[in-house]
């Protein structure tokens, strides 16, 4: 446990454990499976599990153990796998137009605006208001058009010590989108039956991504009545069905668009140790570390690509993230939102953490616009890379997720 988590417990423990659960402490469970245990001991009974990313209400530490509420009953958790979140929750607006104000009262300034099924964050709760994280400075939105998320999953979740066995939880649905979907989160990613790997570059390719991930990919193309060739074959073209890259999240960082977050308003800095070809976005693309350092070109490798990234970072955390597609999707940073995400570091973190997100990112991606999903289904493969990928060059796009489309026909 981290030294600011230790001592953000203490203090809110320090009323008792009374005052404990009103100011609601959450924690996150970081294993993949965790035992729920009578007593605060590895030899207890387990009388259930939760998994990764289950939120739960903690009531007290006893040692190395946490007191939680389990099925309204007091029970305890190994605390080594489960992280503090210092009560910032998330919220999706019900609100057509939500106004964003500096403070908790309707006669307080408006920063903006946000929309319908808009994510935020929600670092602290009042009688009518919740303070959220809004481009990166606090501010206030009226409670009644906010749905708490986090509280919806907690409700649902089921119930720690890592690799020590245990009991099943139950299947709950719950979210609105597929990373957050509890019986998603129990299916395996491997599919049950592998295929040999084949000669041939491209095929080898396509047979991996099914080896690795034909599971969990099946189970949600089937829900969309998409056939998974077409998924699969997105995925190949996309990353080569690969979401890391020595033990990295692979990325592109995209300098037009750093341009376009962080260097309309800074264009001195930006154009300092950044640049590309204006009049071909994607092309030209270099940057340097320091004012009359030699340029390096991009796209060159993942360790340039994360050179690049790791060094905007240092000038703008946001707007870096917003810069680079992530992982085996290779969505943009700056599409956090239509995938679920409160904030572009969220779903950063997310990316890091496991495959998984970014499988179900690909379809969250698709799902926010119904017409790539009504694509795929056709097999119109031209229209989805317009939808996807954008206008640039869609017929290349079309003739890579065709070939990769009839690889799979053959193999599978």
């Amino acid at each position: 446990m981290k030294r600011k988590d230790r001592k953000f417990f203490k203090n809110a423990m320090k009323a008792g454990v009374v005052e404990a659960a009103k100011i609601e402490i959450r924690g996150k469970v970081t294993a993949g499976k965790l035992n729920v245990r009578q007593k605060p001991s590895t030899n207890s009974r387990v009388i259930a599990q939760v998994h990764r990313n289950d939120l739960l209400h903690i009531a007290n530490k006893t040692g190395d153990w946490y007191e939680i509420t389990y099925d309204d009953k007091t029970a305890f958790v190994f605390a080594k796998y489960v992280q503090i979140l210092r009560n910032e929750t998330t919220g999706v607006i019900t609100a057509n137009v939500l106004n964003v104000r500096s403070q908790p009262n309707t006669d307080s300034v408006v920063f903006g605006q946000v929309r319908k099924n808009d994510r935020v964050k929600i670092l602290k709760k009042y009688n009518d208001w919740h303070k959220i994280d809004y481009d990166g400075k606090a501010a206030f939105i009226y409670n009644k058009y906010v749905k708490d998320l986090n509280e919806d999953s907690t409700n649902n979740s089921s119930g720690g010590g890592s690799n020590s066995g245990g009991g099943s939880g139950g299947n709950t649905t719950s979210g609105d989108y597929f990373y957050q979907r509890k019986d998603l989160a129990k299916v395996k990613l491997e599919p049950k039956k592998t295929i040999a790997i084949p000669s041939g570059y491209k095929e080898k390719i396509a047979a991996k991504t099914w080896n690795n991930y034909g599971g969990l990919i099946q189970v949600i193309s089937d829900e969309l009545k998409i056939e998974v060739e077409s998924a699969l074959a997105v995925l190949c073209v996309e990353s080569g069905g690969s979401g890391y890259s020595n033990g990295k999240m692979i990325i592109r960082f995209e300098n037009h668009v750093f341009d376009m977050y962080f260097g309309k308003k800074n264009q001195e800095k930006f154009k300092t140790y950044f640049d590309y070809n204006r009049g071909k976005r994607r092309t030209g693309h270099k940057f340097r570390t320091t004012s009359k350092g030699k340029w390096i070109e991009g796209h060159t490798s993942q360790s340039v690509e994360w050179q690049i990234f790791e060094f905007a970072r240092t000038i703008s955390e946001r707007e870096a993230i917003y810069s680079i597609s992530m992982g085996a999707p290779q969505v943009m940073g700056f599409n956090y939102k239509s995938i679920g995400y409160a904030t572009p570091q969220e779903m950063f973190e997310y990316f890091n953490k496991d495959i998984r997100y970014h499988l179900l990112a690909l379809f969250d991606f698709c799902k926010y616009r119904p017409q790539r999903i009504e694509y795929l289904q056709k097999k119109d493969f031209y229209s989805f890379s317009r939808e996807y990928n954008g206008s640039t060059a869609p017929a290349a796009y079309e003739k890579r997720i065709k070939e990769y489309y009839d690889i799979y026909k053959d193999i599978l």
